[in-house]
Parts: structure tokens; C-alpha cells; sequence
């Protein structure tokens, strides 16, 4: 019995029918949707996203259109994406979560997999916005105009 991918991540799988001895029975496509559930949870403290299943595909646009239709009302309220219930997100999907953090949008996650998701999104949200001056190595000879002048007059 195969399995084959359709459009929009949908996989169909043949499945026999139960039938009596001696009697043949074409196998019956069932189509399992790879799906996402999203649930918004309105209150005066908080807009919270609750996301069930799998943050991919045509999901993240779906999640996408929702949260920026959301921010309308949000009105500096604290914003949430419970992930609790995710199991798998795909780059797309982590991107638009990198993109949520960076707006103000604080991440959930319970499951280590997806935890270590958020973790590397926060690490790269911190680290994307610190500005100053790079340290320099003490092994590596200055490559500014000024150190090259000072290098010639030694």
C-alpha cells in the first residue's frame, strides 16, 4: 500500500477493505489533510494565538493573514503564539514566527523540539539587534586607515 503527496501537503494512502474470503476489493483512497488549528483567544490583557497540529505550507500564510488582521485590535495589548499543540514547523513557518518575535509577539512552546525553535529564534532576535562597535582580535592586526598609518610609522 503506497502513500503519495498531493497539493497542498495532503497525502493519500490506499487502505483495503475488510471483505470476505475469495472476494477481491479495490483498495480505497483515504486522504489525511496535514492540517493547523488555529484558535484566537480575545481578552482584555492578551490576543492569543493557539496553534494545533502542523505550522507549514499554505498554513503559514493562513496564520499570517490572521495575526496581521488581529493587530488591528491588539492596541498595545501583549500578544501570544501558544505553541503548545505544534508538533512541526517548516522554515517558512519559522520565519514568520522569527518575524512575529521581532514585532513584539512573545513565543509558547512546551514540546523540546519546538522550545529549541524559539530559543534559536530569540537567540537571533537578540543578537540582530545589537549595534556597536565589533571587538577586535588580539591575534588579527587592525585593518582601519588609522592603525595602518600608525603601522608605518613604527
Amino acid at each position: 500500500m503506497g502513500t503519495r503527496v498531493l497539493a497542498g501537503g495532503l497525502q493519500e494512502r490506499a487502505v483495503p477493505l475488510f471483505c470476505m474470503p475469495g472476494q477481491l476489493v479495490p483498495a480505497v483512497p483515504i486522504v489525511n489533510a496535514v492540517m493547523l488549528k488555529i484558535t484566537l483567544h480575545d481578552s482584555a490583557e492578551e490576543l492569543r494565538f493557539r496553534l494545533e497540529g502542523r505550522l507549514s505550507g499554505a498554513w503559514v500564510g493562513e496564520l499570517r493573514q490572521c495575526w496581521l488582521t488581529a493587530l488591528s485590535t491588539a492596541h498595545k495589548r501583549k500578544t501570544t503564539l501558544d505553541l503548545g499543540e505544534v508538533d512541526y514547523v517548516d522554515a517558512d513557518g519559522q520565519a514568520l514566527m522569527a518575524d512575529m518575535f521581532q514585532r513584539g509577539v512573545h513565543l509558547k512552546a512546551i514540546t523540546p523540539l519546538i522550545r529549541e525553535v524559539v530559543q534559536e529564534i530569540e537567540r537571533g532576535g537578540r543578537c540582530a539587534t545589537v549595534e556597536g562597535v565589533p571587538a577586535q582580535r588580539s591575534d588579527v592586526p587592525d585593518a582601519t586607515p588609522a592603525a595602518a598609518s600608525h603601522r608605518r610609522r613604527l
